[in-house]
């Protein structure tokens, strides 16, 4: 049977539209739910990637110090206590020039774990300064230092460290958050390129 053209739109045709265009809007809802949700959890996720990548470029700053340094009484090339840590480093990353030392310290800075460096930015000894954020909201920091300090024979973990131009073999940065998650300590090796290329066949053949 055709139908009339000029009888217009029949309430069953109306009815399968609006039946249609429901269907549409609970996919489209459905849709726009799921974004939402994959957003909130790639967020937070962002966030801590941009703090572990600070956590990173601080371990190549700490295995970048040079291993042999004249000592200096009035700057060490490390000097650390319990709540802050200083040392100097050479950084080759296109920031800072690598041909003078670099001053690195680590403290904290309005409830944040902050790494600052202090340098020059090419051969005209441009000032160059730059801050990483570690952690915010961070509470309870504490520093340690392994190795052998003052001359002991064996080493050990120390809560501070200045001993001129012998550098600690490992330290150790715990801390909280201000919400109680607990956060897994930070490690650094100070000079631990040096290290690497500094050892030949008298190290590793036995006597």
């Amino acid at each position: 049977m055709r139908r009339n053209p000029h009888k217009g739109i029949s309430q069953l045709e109306v009815l399968v539209a609006l039946a249609v265009m429901g269907m549409i809007a609970v996919l489209l809802a459905n849709a726009l739910s799921f974004s939402r949700r994959q957003l909130e959890r790639t967020l937070p996720l962002s966030a801590e990637a941009e703090y572990f990548m600070a956590r990173d470029t601080l371990r190549r700053w700490a295995e970048g110090m040079p291993l042999k340094r004249e000592p200096s009484p009035a700057t060490p090339a490390l000097h650390g206590t319990q709540s802050e840590v200083t040392f100097e480093t050479l950084i080759h990353d296109g920031q800072f020039w690598g041909g003078v030392p670099t001053t690195v310290t680590l403290y904290m800075e309005e409830k944040q774990l902050v790494a600052k460096a202090s340098g020059v930015a090419s051969k005209q000894l441009e000032p160059m300064i730059r801050s990483l954020v570690l952690s915010p909201n961070a509470k309870n920091l504490s520093f340690s230092y392994y190795g052998r300090n003052n001359n002991e024979p064996n080493p050990a973990w120390y809560p501070s460290w200045e001993s001129g131009s012998l550098l600690p073999v490992l330290i150790k940065i715990e801390w909280e958050q201000q919400g109680g998650q607990p956060v897994p300590p930070l490690t650094l090796r100070p000079a631990h390129y040096d290290l690497n290329r500094s050892i030949s066949l008298s190290d590793v053949i036995p006597k």
